[in-house]
């Protein structure tokens, strides 16, 4: 079993039998279940409207949270970086297998913009938070937020209900700018 996610809903865990499960918090058989056909030994990650997984050799599939239909598949995709609430929508940010940053439509799989990730190469995953880390080896930290979207609340980065409602009040293009460092007003 890869590692796996646990929230109010359920319990989702990629299998190495290439399954992706949704079982029940109070146990028994499987809510649903959606079979791969590459490896999973990536951790799942689970938004409010999708789970996505990622199978080695194949590509990035994005499932309905609460069916397990498959909402779309990328074949270059990765991993999801987070997924915000817009206004045309929920928005996943994933990062591609030539290291861009694709902005796609979470419920139907379009990519609406494509952005080269130079100087970066490391990711943080995130589908609670309103925002998308990524820092260097070189030490440089980096928290991409809608314009307009303010500042991060103790609430958003612990991805409770409020984060979710004030995610889904910014809809504008990401910016970058240095994350602050701890104790940093």
């Amino acid at each position: 079993v890869a590692p796996f996610h646990v929230d109010d809903r359920a319990c989702f865990i990629p299998c190495f039998d290439h399954r992706v499960y949704a079982f029940p918090l109070s146990g028994g058989e499987p809510i649903w279940r959606f079979t791969c056909k590459g490896v999973l030994a990536d951790p799942i990650q689970v938004s409010i409207n999708s789970v996505f997984q990622y199978a080695r050799g194949e590509g990035l599939y994005a499932l309905d949270a609460a069916t397990g239909r498959p909402r779309w598949y990328m074949p270059a995709g990765r991993r999801v970086l987070a997924s915000l609430a817009g206004a045309k929508g929920p928005t996943a940010y994933v990062v591609d297998a030539s290291g861009n940053l694709l902005v796609v439509d979470e419920l139907l799989g379009r990519v609406e913009e494509s952005i080269p990730l130079t100087g970066v190469d490391l990711f943080a995953d995130n589908t609670r938070a309103p925002a998308i880390y990524v820092g260097s080896r070189s030490g440089s930290l980096y928290c991409l937020r809608p314009l307009g979207a303010g500042h991060l609340t103790a609430e958003q980065l612990k991805g409770s209900k409020p984060a979710a409602a004030a995610a889904a009040a910014a809809g504008a293009p990401a910016t970058a700018a240095p994350a602050a460092a701890p104790g940093a007003a």
